[in-house]
């Protein structure tokens, strides 16, 4: 029955480290590689929703220029009045103007001029919680079209010559999505702000709308959240994945590495030390005997008539006789140094150190 090989105690498996190494580099690549994916795939999202706001917020802009324009071709629209109606008293100090008119039938109708109409239309579609849009400029006919803190910087800005502003404004938990295009005097805007020294082409003021996209920026909030979470099981599922395969990869490693200090440290035959490991060893013994004071004595074993065993009972008998010698001198091999048969002491001396 083989006996198993006696490994030096110093032996251990120096590749793990490598190994942890190599897999932690790996690690850190896939979850920096899969961050980043999810990161792209978030800007993405986060900017197909702000170009998607962006662009419902021209067409609403759009939209209520081309109402405004309307009004102003036929120079306001004359509605009927209505209990508790105002006249706009704006209107009555521009020269020519008639803001109250009647009827064949003793009926009154009041103008409704651009800006009043687009006015009169924002307060209905605020009042539904949809959006919010009015006319201002740095100059206002009426004050009660003043420009607030965002409407008077992009004001400014289009008079340097901006064409559009945008803002996104958290008020009490709620997100707003502001935005704001210029307005240039036109001539169906000359009977009323031509007094105020505006000529035709000039930048007159500016279309604002308002817009809640709360809604919008929760559901971003969830895709976000979902994403991360995504992103950290995916990172989790590499990281046991790798773990499993390094746990797997080392021990074979281990084996391997073990089998080849064998191979160079043990003699294949006896599975003791062989002639290389034998100095190294004896080296170590005589410094720590000088160190330590300790004595040290070696161990010289000759096998009488070995030739003879080789020659009458063949090679096989002979190795026998050595496996058989290399296991009694000492139970723990380990303290053992062995030449191998190819050896210059293959000719059956042994030594033995302790």
């Amino acid at each position: 029955m083989s006996e198993k090989k006696a490994i030096p105690q110093e032996v251990g498996f120096t590749g793990s480290r490598f190994v942890r190494k190599y897999i932690t580099w790996i690690l850190l690549l896939m979850v920096l590689m899969v961050f980043s994916i999810f990161w792209w795939f978030h800007r993405k999202a986060v900017s197909m929703l702000e170009e998607q706001i962006y662009m419902e917020g021209r067409v609403l802009v759009r939209e209520i220029v081309l109402t405004r324009e309307w009004f102003a071709i036929h120079n306001g629209v004359y509605v009927r009045m209505t209990p508790g109606m105002e006249v706009n008293p704006w209107l009555r100090k521009v020269p020519g103007l008639k803001p109250v008119i009647r009827d064949e039938e003793g009926v009154l109708y009041t103008l409704k001029n651009p800006a009043l109409a687009t006015r009169e239309i924002s307060e209905i579609a605020g009042g539904k919680g949809e959006f919010r849009f009015r006319i201002t400029s740095l100059n206002p006919l009426n004050p009660s079209n003043a420009p607030d803190s965002f409407e008077r910087a992009a004001l400014e800005r289009f008079a340097r010559g901006d064409k559009e502003s945008k803002l996104y404004e958290t008020t009490k938990g709620k997100v707003a999505y502001r935005y704001m295009v210029s307005l240039e005097t036109n001539k169906s805007c000359l009977p009323c702000h031509e007094a105020q020294g505006y000529r035709e082409g000039d930048v007159r003021g500016g279309i604002s709308v308002s817009t809640d996209v709360t809604p919008m920026f929760r559901q971003m909030e969830r895709y976000r959240t979902y994403l991360a979470t995504s992103a950290v099981g995916i990172v989790a599922l590499f990281l046991a994945v790798a773990l499993g395969i390094s746990r797997f990869f080392i021990k074979d490693l281990g084996k391997a590495e073990l089998r080849l200090v064998e191979m160079a440290t043990l003699d294949d035959l006896t599975g003791l030390t062989n002639r290389r490991e034998g100095l190294r060893r004896a080296g170590e013994e005589v410094g720590r005997a000088g160190r330590t004071g300790k004595p040290l004595f070696a161990l010289m074993i000759d096998i009488d008539r070995f030739k003879n065993i080789n020659d009458t009972h063949g090679h096989a008998a002979g190795d026998a006789v050595l496996r058989e010698i290399a296991r009694r001198p000492s139970p723990s091999r380990r303290d053992c140094a062995c030449p191998s048969r190819n050896s210059p002491s293959s000719s059956g001396k042994a030594m033995l150190s302790t």
